[in-house]
């Protein structure tokens, strides 16, 4: 039986995870994790929760849940370039559009 019940029977709503279906979600998400992890104890600016409950309150993940499930999809791999290829693609769109193709 799943600890998530219905909000009307007074328990827990499911997590929202629907960013995990988003590719340049979950490359924002994994950024700002790696951006975090060193802060992560330190408290927001605003509201002063540590940053670690922001990005739990934002993503339904902890970042230590984050950083197990970033090792079993293999983001670091994945992102490593990915920025760079983007960009790219990007720019070879553009070219084509303009007529300087290469």
């Amino acid at each position: 039986m799943s600890r998530f019940h219905s909000s009307e029977s007074g328990g827990l709503r499911p997590p929202n995870l629907s960013w995990q279906k988003d590719e340049e979600q979950v490359f924002r998400i994994y950024h700002l994790a790696r951006h975090l992890w060193p802060i992560r104890l330190e408290h927001t600016p605003k509201g002063g929760i540590p940053w670690e409950e922001w990005f739990q309150k934002h993503t339904a993940m902890t970042l230590d849940e984050f950083a197990k499930w970033s090792n079993e999809q293999g983001l670091r791999e994945k992102f490593k370039n990915w920025a760079h290829a983007k960009h790219r693609i990007m720019v070879t769109e553009k070219e084509k559009l303009i007529g300087r193709e290469g």
